[in-house]
């Protein structure tokens, strides 16, 4: 299983995508939220971009200052790993951070 994110906006009534859509494994996630973003995934659906960008940035520096620590946390089952999401992650920041008063849109 696997999480999907996008950034949307709501013109004339009209739901747009304005940026990315990303997808990554459930095995991770338990990462990001030691790493500081506890909502992750379950709770981002409607969040303010801005809100999420600052908690994911948070995240991203707590993942960065202790590879070994969140390496030994990689899945048994191969299904992700800490040196494949740290790039999503950061691809992710900065397409979002572009429109802090969008809503995230997280199917999980």
């Amino acid at each position: 299983m696997s999480w999907d994110l996008s950034l949307e906006v709501i013109v004339d009534e009209v739901h747009c995508e304005i940026a990315g859509e990303y997808n990554y494994t459930h095995n991770t996630n338990p990462m990001i939220r030691v790493a500081g973003f506890t909502e992750w995934p379950y709770e981002l659906d409607g969040m303010a971009a801005g809100v999420f960008v600052w908690k994911l940035g948070v995240a991203i520096v707590a993942l960065q200052r202790d590879p070994a620590a969140f390496r030994a946390m990689n899945p048994e089952n191969g299904w992700g790993a800490y040196d494949t999401l740290l790039p999503v992650l950061r691809d992710i920041f900065d397409d979002y951070r572009r429109f802090p008063s969008a809503t995230v849109r997280c199917s999980a």
